[in-house]
């Protein structure tokens, strides 16, 4: 008789879409996490009594997203290939390349905020190498609102864009409501309003909001209906 050899049973290869799909809800789980803590960190760092600091843009939000992303990628795949020595190789050199490249700008593109203290007033554009030094409140020579009109006829904010303008003494000028400004959420801009009018900052208004605007809850609404001393 001959022995009966029994079939082997095939072993179970792991599930590759599920190993992946673990793997990818981990890397953005890390990146969430560590991106909430990053700004915390920023906005701890400078928060202090009687200070207004404003960081960032929606775009430096994106790109440090972005970079913290792309950096646990790498670190997962580093330890995914840790027995593929000439794999890990070519990857360390990717690597490499992708951080000098990236970090710098992510450091500048996050040194983009706007600093109000006791002292005067700080305003650091994306990407500036040199750090803007803080202007007195005595420097300031006012502030000028205006605003372009975007779709006629204007009834709500949405039709037209703000113009927030600071004139100093010295001929320099910037608006703080340009595409590349941290101030972009409506309670920024009515938090550093105060604090022009708490320390006395001579405000021009250039023309009134049309008379066919009619959304009176918005901030631009509000700004123009301050009381102003020019």
């Amino acid at each position: 008789m001959f022995p009966i050899h029994q079939a082997r049973t095939p072993k179970k290869r792991p599930n590759r879409l599920r190993t992946r799909l673990l793997q990818g809800l981990s890397i953005l789980l890390l990146t969430i996490l560590f991106w909430i803590g990053f700004i915390f960190a920023q906005q701890y760092n400078y928060s202090e009594p009687d200070q207004v600091y404003i960081m960032g843009t929606v775009s430096s939000f994106i790109l440090v997203f972005v970079f913290l992303l792309l950096l646990f990628y790498f670190i997962f795949s580093f330890i995914k290939l840790r027995k593929q020595p000439d794999q890990l190789k070519r990857r360390f050199y990717l690597f490499t390349a992708f951080y000098l490249i990236a970090s710098p700008l992510v450091l500048l593109s996050f040194d983009n905020y706007l600093l109000v203290t006791a002292r005067g007033i700080q305003y650091n554009p994306m990407f500036n190498i040199e750090g803007k030094k803080i202007r007195n409140w005595e420097q300031i020579e006012k502030l000028v609102l205006d605003y372009d009109i975007h779709s006629t006829p204007t009834k709500k904010q949405e039709d037209l864009r703000l113009r927030y303008i600071i004139y100093f003494k010295d001929g320099s000028k910037v608006d703080l409501n340009n595409p590349n400004s941290p101030l972009f959420k409506d309670s920024e801009f009515l938090t550093i309003h105060r604090v022009l009018l708490k320390y006395k900052v001579p405000i021009q208004v250039i023309r009134p909001l049309p008379s066919t605007f009619q959304d009176k809850n918005s901030f631009v609404y509000q700004l123009f209906r301050q009381p102003h001393n020019i």
